[in-house]
């Protein structure tokens, strides 16, 4: 993905979801049976005041976040997208927001 150069695209951190009656003990046949709908109503995207994520991309005109740090972003921040994780092959939520929506750096990544 190529982002606009202001641009940064943060990934959000696992739902925490109340817990659930149903198990669900083998995810292929789930998926099958009730559908990628039905799985991403039961794993919601993180709803709070202010969310937290981690920078995955940044273009190439941002000055003051780089991939891997922590951010805090404004509570209406950005345009929520689900990028499909390599590692799982499942949509994971991520937001593309504007460098001036990102509140503060929690955390610095260790590359920088």
């Amino acid at each position: 993905m190529r982002l606009r150069p202001d641009l940064v695209l943060v990934k959000l951190p696992p739902a925490k979801v109340k817990p659930r009656v149903e198990i669900i003990a083998n995810l292929d046949t789930f998926l099958s049976q009730k559908g990628i709908e039905e799985f991403q109503r039961l794993v919601k995207v993180p709803t709070v005041e202010q969310p937290v994520g981690t920078v995955v991309q940044v273009g190439r005109q941002t000055h003051d976040v780089w991939p891997g740090d922590v951010v805090l972003l404004e509570p209406e921040a950005g345009q929520p997208v689900d990028i499909i994780e390599e590692r799982t092959g499942l949509p994971w939520p991520h937001l593309i927001v504007r460098e001036r929506d990102i509140s503060a750096v929690i955390e610095r990544s260790a590359s920088v």
